[in-house]
């Protein structure tokens, strides 16, 4: 789809009709904010517009990427219904904003030249529903469900071949928890656009391995709501692996630090050894332990010295026994 800087549909590929269910001679020519969801018009209208660079010797970025509520004529069973009854699909738009070079003018002075051409280019896909999926998912995809809040309630079996985590170290934990700290921006970025327009499509970003590193991943998810109020349920994702884990073995978050010391045991304490010798080897008059039972009528018993028997130390400072 290619739209012009005042958002009317200059070029569209002849399989929009697939996808929303009208047809090229519907749209071409027709501004694309009469096609799109009233929420959205801001965030489009924000992506039509040049943005200014870090400085001004850096050319303005180009890159666009966001997803976008088009209203579509398809019906979950492939039907056609009149473009009054239309449904809203997200799809995700990816490309750049084009900047062509002013055209010669009608007239001769250079006041008279046509201003320059900027448009819009972009690919668009639509994101499947869930409910839409073939299954068997491919050796490179997971299914995961979430609650509102991003933590895991199920896990595909696969998960401990491919990142080396059982279902149920996952149950209950939030995906935050897995993403690379560099990455949690975009996938919260991802995330707001999720609970805000019911469907997602995330960057590529990196999820943690149990045993360190990483894999780079991307990640579709749809927000599922009860068909009887409407009411959002939770949330299902289908990760799309793109690479084997690497830097396989280095520590990247607290997780995997604590996932790296299950089943390690410190060493059991070393036995009591003897007294170290030396310091009373030669123990000097009185070196004595008094024992503590005070009720004990025999006190000849309650003084013990370290190097003898009872009263040993009274009897070589030459001091009198208890009773004597």
């Amino acid at each position: 789809m290619v739209l012009s800087g005042d958002g009317d549909m200059i070029y569209l590929s002849d399989n929009v009709g697939k996808h929303l269910g009208l047809g090229q001679l519907e749209l071409l020519g027709h501004s694309v904010f009469d096609f799109v969801h009233p929420c959205d018009h801001e965030e489009l209208q924000d992506v039509l517009s040049p943005r200014q660079g870090f400085s001004k010797k850096r050319t303005e970025p180009t890159e666009r990427c966001f997803a976008l509520r088009m209203k579509s004529t398809l019906t979950a069973r492939g039907r056609t219904v009149n473009l009054k009854s239309a449904t809203w699909k997200v799809l995700h738009c990816a490309g750049h904003l084009r900047t062509y070079g002013a055209g010669p003018g009608a007239g001769p002075g250079p006041e008279e030249a046509e201003p320059p051409l900027r448009c819009l280019v972009l690919i668009c896909e639509a994101i499947p529903h869930p409910a839409h999926v073939e299954a068997p998912l491919g050796s490179s995809a997971l299914l995961t469900r979430h609650s509102m809040d991003m933590k895991f309630t199920y896990c595909d079996d696969r998960m401990v071949e491919v990142a080396g985590y059982t279902p149920a170290e996952l149950l209950g934990c939030s995906v935050y928890e897995y993403v690379h700290a560099l990455d949690s921006d975009t996938v919260s970025r991802s995330v707001h656009t999720l609970l805000s327009k019911g469907q997602a499509v995330t960057g590529q970003y990196r999820f943690l391995a149990k045993s360190g590193g990483y894999l780079w991943t991307q990640t579709q998810a749809t927000v599922i709501s009860n068909s009887k109020n409407a009411q959002p349920e939770g949330i299902v994702c289908v990760h799309f692996v793109l690479s084997c884990v690497e830097e396989t073995g280095v520590v990247l978050s607290l997780e995997q630090t604590e996932r790296q010391g299950e089943g390690r045991r410190l060493p059991p304490p070393a036995p009591p050894g003897p007294l170290p010798t030396g310091a009373l080897d030669d123990p000097d008059a009185g070196d004595t332990i008094i024992n503590l039972s005070f009720g004990r009528t025999n006190w000849s018993h309650g003084v013990t010295c370290l190097m003898g028997g009872p009263g040993r130390g009274r009897a070589q400072a030459g001091l009198p026994l208890p009773g004597g």
